[in-house]
């Protein structure tokens, strides 16, 4: 998993969700879930979890499965309102998890 200045030169492509931590890997949006919602994090009991293990498929569509330490404070719910709204449009595909390289190849490696 690329970190710090490397992040900037790939991007992660979901697709069976399988090798992608649903918490600590940047997969929608700018960031990870854990950095963007820290408190829902502290209170989830899949804090590991890839993102394939964290749902399933019913009736042909993904169906998030989320467990949690304790009921969430009131003040906690916009946040969490948020996060399933971010969640909310993925659906797993038969294609592998893979990093993408954003840079155009015209420079080369070092």
């Amino acid at each position: 998993m690329p970190s710090g200045a490397e992040s900037n030169w790939f991007s992660l492509a979901v697709g069976r969700g399988d090798s992608t931590s649903f918490w600590n890997e940047v997969w929608v949006g700018g960031q990870s879930l854990r950095q963007r919602f820290p408190r829902l994090f502290g209170i989830s009991l899949q804090q590991q979890v890839v993102i394939q293990n964290a749902g399933r498929v019913i009736d042909g569509r993904w169906r998030w499965n989320l467990m949690w330490r304790r009921e969430r404070f009131q003040w906690e719910e916009e946040q969490y309102r948020e996060f399933v709204e971010i969640i909310t449009p993925f659906f797993p595909s038969d294609i592998c998890d893979k990093w993408l390289w954003l840079g155009d190849g015209i420079q080369g490696f070092t």
